[in-house]
């Protein structure tokens, strides 16, 4: 009778272990055992199937090395575990390790895939353990990894530094996976990083047969590519102390960029330009077209802008500044300006320049139209006033009838139409305050932006769109 008991004993328990096994090796938990509440979440799912991509077949990680590059590298973060998954078929899962989230990865299909996770749950991002609350916050965060700022996330970018290669032909070693390829050690794999050989000199531009593409350039014919061997030519000099890279007898300052479009400060065509520069101003400024475009020193660019803004981008096609084309210094004719007024466009100076410096008398009836500076004519101003919009002072030698040196002392900023701001910026109006409208709209001397609504709220801007703060009028 014994026995018989012993046995039914042991029966139960390999019966109740058995229960407590599903879909994985992994601990499973009853989520009404902690303070955490199960949701769906697509941010969940879109986790594990980003690491899902950085796995081969038999579901080991490419990067052998740094298992956590198949989160941080796409996404920025990784979990502080153990974290709680569930299934679509409500199955929950614990896992513990970024080698247990490849299990589940791995075995993930069509019909059994993750789509919930239990919150709060904690992340770890460069060393610094940041806690999540809601979908909300976790859609923010796993699309906030974006290596070129070029508004698409890593995970979805196919060429996250924007150098012009895509991230799978930037596979040194051609595994499959460009996780694993840091041709530096620098710890920024090569296809986030715009100089992978750390050799002086941007990947574009070791595009040495001008091909547009410089991942097939082997100048020295050693085997390795020109954007990951710092001396291309095997000649003794590293590429970013050699004048002639390639070896070809052309200086590398007077060979073109870009497969022949124009060399150092020359005009290039505009069609020529990066896709990151074209997808930026169609991005930003879709209702504005490109009037010129030039190639600076260095392989830095410049791009005019039909509504009067310079963009400035760097060799990597990556957003510097922006400017005004309507805010020049001087005029130094020394005459009158044809269109009544000192200057040409009504004032003193161009659209917020600083000085008219033009010896003659401004026609228009004021010294400063549109946030000039100082007029310097020697006389005083015909509209009573020494500055009219937002001038700093009116040094002319005259009075200010208006009562005042200085009107808005806003000498550092041009005045730009509203319809040629960011398109982030007029969304972020439209989402936030969809009933006020734009009053003025102005670039400062920084590149940052200052808006003005007709509801008397001041929105500052910086020059990539992105808010910074309110003031209320």
């Amino acid at each position: 009778m014994k026995t018989l008991k012993s046995i039914i004993s042991l029966m139960l328990i390999s019966l109740f272990t058995f229960s407590c096994t599903s879909n994985s090796d992994n601990e499973l938990t009853d989520p009404s055992e902690t303070n955490q509440t199960t949701e769906k979440s697509a941010s969940a799912k879109t986790v594990v199937e980003v690491v899902k991509s950085h796995l081969k077949s038999d579901g080991s990680f490419y990067n052998q090395v740094n298992h956590e590059s198949s989160m941080t590298f796409d996404l920025g973060f990784q979990f502080s575990y153990p974290v709680i998954l569930s299934y679509n078929n409500g199955t929950k899962v614990v896992v513990n390790s970024i080698e247990q989230l490849a299990n589940v990865a791995k075995a993930i299909s069509q019909t059994n895939y993750i789509d919930g996770i239990n919150f709060p749950f904690d992340i770890d991002k460069e060393g610094i353990t940041e806690t999540v609350f809601t979908e909300t916050d976790f859609g923010i965060m796993v699309n906030s990894k974006d290596t070129d700022g070029d508004g698409t996330p890593n995970y979805q970018d196919t060429d996250d530094d924007g150098d012009g290669a895509s991230d799978i032909s930037e596979d040194q070693n051609h595994d499959g996976d460009y996780t694993n390829d840091d041709a530096d050690n620098d710890g920024d794999p090569n296809y986030l990083d715009t100089d992978s050989d750390n050799d002086g000199q941007a990947d574009e531009d070791e595009d040495n047969d001008g091909d547009g593409d410089f991942t097939n350039d082997d100048s020295d014919g050693d085997g390795e590519a020109d954007y990951t061997d710092t001396d291309s030519d095997n000649d003794g000099t590293e590429d970013g102390d050699d004048a002639d890279d390639d070896n070809d007898g052309t200086n590398d300052s007077d060979e073109s960029y870009n497969g022949g479009n124009g060399t150092d400060g020359s005009y290039i065509d505009p069609a020529s330009l990066p896709q990151t520069i074209l997808d930026y101003i169609a991005q930003n400024y879709p209702n504005a077209s490109i009037i010129e475009a030039e190639v600076e020193d260095y392989g830095e660019y410049e791009v005019y802008l039909s509504n009067g803004v310079e963009l400035y981008f760097n060799s990597d096609g990556g957003f510097i500044t922006t400017g005004n084309d309507n805010d020049s210094g001087d005029d130094n004719d020394g005459s009158d300006d044809d269109n009544g007024s000192g200057d040409d466009n009504g004032s003193g100076d161009d659209n917020g320049s600083g000085d008219s410096n033009d010896g003659g008398n401004d026609d228009n009836g004021s010294g400063d139209d549109n946030d000039s500076g100082d007029d310097n004519d020697g006389s005083d101003d015909d509209n009573g006033s020494g500055d009219d919009n937002g001038s700093g002072d009116s040094n002319d030698g005259g009075n200010d009838d208006n009562g005042s040196g200085d009107d808005n002392g806003d000498n550092d900023s041009s005045t730009i139409d509203a319809a040629s701001l960011p398109q982030t910026i007029l969304n972020y109006i439209t989402n936030n305050y969809p009933n006020a409208s734009v009053t003025k709209a102005e670039i400062k001397s920084n590149g940052n932006y200052e808006v003005s609504l007709n509801n008397g709220i001041e929105l500052h801007f910086d020059q990539n769109g992105n808010f910074l703060s309110m003031d209320n009028d």
